[in-house]
């Protein structure tokens, strides 16, 4: 029942973000265990960590886009449920309300992490950040402040794993933002259409005939516009989350820009966000298609998100430097919500660890 209420709770904020309809409490930046909050000092005698002359070495899971904590332990085979006996990582799992900012989440998610930190201490090795989908942004995004702070708690990250993470945006959410935009134009048109024919006619008392029919467009378009304002109300009321995903904005000035320009067509202010030096960053993404290709695709997904949006190979920079790092994996036949526990997706991690060495 608990957890039936979580994901219910999980997806109602993923669509309406903090929105006044919320009717009920919506999630909030947090550490979770079996479905309940836990603060940060009573964190490590929660999970069995408190012997204070022995570090232990974490992995902070993000979860994506209107779910919960709970996409990282479904099934038998999931590998968070190996993840402490190969890699030696205790798993710390947040909860967050995804229909905020990404921007909003990170500084969060940063608060968390500092917070943990300080509340540790000595017991606390290295934390590996893990996110999955739009986790991932967040979990880039709460780097990005910790660096802005000058944080302490980066001394402790040594690597970011972004799992199925749309780092060049969502084509989904750019295909709802372009038919918007099209709605839009579409109600306006009719009217100024009309407005340009027949205005000059309207007091013509010599040609009544155009006097009537230029009134009788009027009101047809005022009804267009009015069927397409509804439509409108449909196609646009995504969260700030959703909105964010589109291009992929992990900073407040993006989607600020984007407020600014409204409805223009296709707008990205997607800027370069490079990690912090010392953190290494990895991406892997998953395929519905049975092989895996030598260059990203743009046309192979997951059923959500591209592979070529998870290398970031769709922007006109390259931010995370993974291909030339040989920091990128794909793996076919995933579905995106499958990949939290796929077996795979420890494989790929460990041999990365075993390769660059470390814990």
């Amino acid at each position: 029942m608990e957890r039936s209420r979580s994901i219910a709770t999980a997806l109602y904020a993923g669509v309406f973000g903090d929105h006044e309809q919320i009717r009920i409490t919506p999630p909030t930046m947090s550490f979770r265990l079996r479905c309940r909050d836990v603060a940060v000092p009573e964190l490590g005698s929660a999970i069995g960590v408190t012997n204070r002359l022995r570090q232990t070495h974490v992995a902070i899971m993000v979860h994506g886009l209107m779910i919960d904590e709970s996409c990282w332990t479904h099934g038998r085979n999931a590998f968070m449920n190996r993840m402490r006996r190969e890699l030696g990582w205790a798993p710390l799992f947040v909860r967050y309300n995804t229909g905020l900012h990404i921007s909003q989440n990170g500084r969060m998610l940063a608060d968390r992490i500092d917070e943990l930190v300080e509340s540790w201490g000595t017991r606390l090795g290295r934390i590996n950040l893990v996110g999955h989908s739009m986790g991932g942004l967040v979990v880039r995004s709460a780097l990005s402040e910790l660096e802005r702070r000058n944080s302490s708690a980066l001394n402790r990250i040594d690597r970011s794993f972004l799992l199925c993470t749309p780092s060049g945006g969502v084509e989904v959410e750019q295909l709802r933002h372009a038919i918007e935009w099209g709605v839009s134009v579409m109600g306006e048109l009719p009217q100024r259409l009309v407005r340009s024919l027949f205005q000059r006619y309207e007091d013509d008392h010599e040609r009544p005939l155009l006097r009537l029919t230029g009134r009788a467009a009027q009101r047809a378009a005022r009804t267009h516009a009015s069927s397409m304002a509804l439509v409108q109300s449909i196609v646009s009321s995504p969260s700030p989350g959703i909105q964010d995903v589109r291009f992929g904005y992990m900073h407040e000035r993006e989607w600020l820009a984007a407020e600014r320009d409204g409805l223009r067509f296709m707008a990205n202010h997607r800027a370069p966000l490079p990690p912090p030096d010392g953190v290494k960053l990895y991406a892997m993404a998953a395929s519905l298609w049975p092989t895996a290709e030598t260059v990203p695709s743009r046309i192979r997904n997951d059923g959500i998100v591209t592979v070529a949006s998870v290398a970031g190979t769709t922007l006109d920079f390259d931010d995370m430097k993974l291909l030339e790092n040989d920091r990128f994996r794909v793996f076919p036949l995933l579905p995106h919500q499958m990949a939290p526990v796929s077996p795979r997706v420890l494989h790929a991690i460990r041999d990365w660890v075993d390769r660059e060495g470390g814990v």
